[in-house]
C-alpha cells in the first residue's frame, strides 16, 4: 500500500518566495516540481515521515515548508550559479542545480526524518589500565 503524504498547493510554494510570483516561470513547471519532490520523499522516505507525521515529531507545516524550500532552490536558480563575481565579471554555475535536480539539504532532511540514530553509551578508543 502506497504511503500518502500531506498535498502542497502551488499558492503554499508562491507565498514563501520572496519577490513577485510572476518571476517564478510557468506555473506548470512549479506544480512539476512540487509533485516531483513529493514522490521522490514518499518513495524514499514515506513510511518514516508518515510515522513522524502521525506521532506529531514533524507537523504538516514543516513538511509543506521543507518541500517549498526545496522547490524554490531550483526555481529561484534556474541557471544554476554557485558563484558570481563584478570586478573582471566572473560566474561559475553548478551543473546539477542547472539542470534543475531537486535536492534537500542535511538540516531538510533531519526535519523530516529525523536522525537516523543516536549514540547510546559512551565509548573510549585507547590503551587504559596499562600501567
Amino acid at each position: 500500500m502506497a504511503v500518502t503524504l500531506p498535498e502542497v498547493e502551488y499558492e503554499y510554494v508562491i507565498d514563501h518566495y520572496e519577490g513577485d510570483p510572476e518571476e517564478l516561470g510557468r506555473q506548470s513547471y512549479v506544480e512539476k516540481k512540487i509533485a516531483q519532490s513529493i514522490e521522490r520523499l514518499r518513495s524514499r522516505f514515506g513510511s518514516r515521515i508518515r510515522a513522524r507525521l502521525d506521532s506529531g515529531a514533524l507537523t504538516e507545516t514543516l513538511f509543506k515548508d521543507t518541500v517549498a524550500e526545496a522547490v524554490l532552490r531550483i526555481v529561484r536558480n534556474p541557471d544554476g550559479y554557485r558563484m558570481e563575481q563584478q570586478g573582471n565579471y566572473q560566474y561559475q554555475l553548478n551543473s546539477a542545480v542547472a539542470a534543475g535536480y531537486l535536492w534537500f539539504t542535511a538540516d531538510n532532511m533531519l526535519d523530516l526524518i529525523g536522525a537516523e540514530f543516536s549514540p547510546i553509551g559512551t565509548a573510549t578508543i585507547g590503551v587504559h589500565g596499562r600501567p
